[in-house]
């Protein structure tokens, strides 16, 4: 582990997920730590290699190693969120990165009502050769059209709107969210499902007292490509079967299957 280097005086961090030798994990890590307003950065991985160890000293970033190597996606979060010794944390994954500007969009939503935020964010395509295209896709145009009813702060802490902003889906590009660890339970993911991990979080969520907070500013870049879980949860049926769960949490079982076949088009849409 790493010196910890002097922390930036702001109650944020950035906990960057890592897993084996991603080719996409330094992007991630420098946009993190490029931003305008400097926020805290560690690092956080179950798989320590030499390649994650040279990136963490490259760019100054503690690193810590979690102790269960055959560690799933929540063990990671939760270990990467116990690591972040500030009352808000963005869970980073190594396959997405940040606009230099996404501190600075969301410092002023880091307020003591929170439970967690999440941004709007531009697609990045990446193809076998590694060449990227960035493009505003229909999943994503579908989203913003489903979150303007939410984008007023005013709605932000009412159930109807909070549940409402769910109930098409998982709506929510988790890379994106800043978590509140003062207004949550730790550890902060419970869920039993295996891909839908993160929708299952803001459901509960949307029933109870506190705010989810969204920002309307695109400060993200989700990551697509070929090796992505996603991808992997799509192909196996894994996903289909949890969506139909987890939309039965929203809407009445018949109507939740309707639902599922329906919108699964949107959001396996490029």
């Amino acid at each position: 582990m790493n010196i910890m280097p002097e922390p930036f005086p702001t109650d944020h961090t950035f906990a960057v997920c890592a897993y084996k030798d991603s080719p996409y994990l330094e992007k991630c890590l420098s946009s993190v730590v490029s931003q305008i307003k400097k926020s805290n950065v560690i690092m956080c991985t179950p798989t320590p290699t030499d390649k994650i160890k040279a990136l963490a000293e490259k760019y100054d970033v503690p690193l810590f190693i979690n102790p269960d190597g055959n560690a799933d996606m929540q063990g990671s979060w939760n270990f990467a969120v116990s690591k972040a010794d500030t009352s808000y944390v963005t869970v980073c994954h190594q396959d997405d990165y940040y606009s230099e500007g996404y501190f600075a969009a969301i410092e002023n939503f880091l307020t003591d009502d929170l439970l967690f935020l999440h941004t709007a964010y531009t697609t990045a395509y990446t193809d076998s050769d590694g060449n990227t295209e960035i493009k505003k896709s229909k999943n994503i145009i579908f989203k913003r059209i489903i979150h303007a009813v939410f984008a007023n702060r005013w709605q932000q802490d009412k159930i109807f709107f909070k549940r409402w902003d769910l109930r098409f889906g998982n709506s929510v590009c988790c890379p994106t969210c800043t978590y509140s660890k003062k207004n949550l339970e730790q550890p902060i993911f419970t869920s039993q499902l295996k891909h839908g991990v993160d929708w299952d979080l803001y459901i509960s969520l949307a029933s109870r007292k506190g705010r989810i907070a969204y920002i309307k500013k695109p400060v993200a870049f989700k990551r697509i490509h070929l090796e992505a879980q996603t991808n992997q949860d799509v192909a196996s049926g894994v996903r289909a079967r949890e969506d139909i769960e987890l939309y039965s949490r929203l809407w009445p079982k018949p109507f939740a299957k309707v639902m599922q076949k329906i919108l699964i088009h949107f959001y396996n849409a490029g």
